[in-house]
């Protein structure tokens, strides 16, 4: 059904990215691959935007809509992105569709800081991780870049 909803091709493999809360981010500065969040979005759906071997969805913060920001995944890829490819899909926090259920029809995940990276590792998605300084990385679930060309070439 979710595959309906965004209008999945079922024979390309689909590329989950899930952004957490733009203004959350801050507080992951120890280790860097990116300088932050926003670049880390930018630069990963810029790379995902050559690639038509895939499709992609962009899983907007479902709780973006409750804090009094104008720092959206919406806002920044518009400033930078403004004219995303068709195999690009974005989900609004509005949208009624779990994430839970995008996972379900993922090939690959792709996060910055998300505990998303957890619940992907569990159901047995790869998950590529843009911010090496977590606590839950290099335990063997996710691939863990340490530069802009491993965490590319992960992708």
């Amino acid at each position: 059904m979710v595959r309906a909803q965004i209008n999945l091709d079922d024979r390309r493999p689909t590329v989950l990215v899930c952004p957490n809360v733009p203004f959350d981010a801050v507080f992951f500065r120890r280790r860097q691959v990116f300088s932050g969040w926003w670049e880390w979005l930018v630069r990963t759906c810029r790379a995902l935007a050559l690639r038509d071997d895939c499709q992609v969805i962009v899983r907007c913060h479902p709780a973006e809509p409750y804090f009094d920001t104008k720092e959206t995944a919406r806002a920044l890829l518009n400033e930078y992105l403004p004219t995303l490819p068709d195999h690009i899909h974005l989900v609004a926090p509005t949208d009624h569709i779990s994430t839970y259920s995008l996972m379900e029809v993922s090939d690959l995940g792709i996060v910055f800081a998300s505990t998303n990276r957890l619940e992907m590792a569990l159901r047995g998605i790869p998950v590529v991780c843009g911010n090496p300084s977590q606590h839950y990385n290099r335990k063997g679930f996710t691939l863990d870049a340490d530069s802009r060309d491993d965490y590319f070439w992960h992708n």
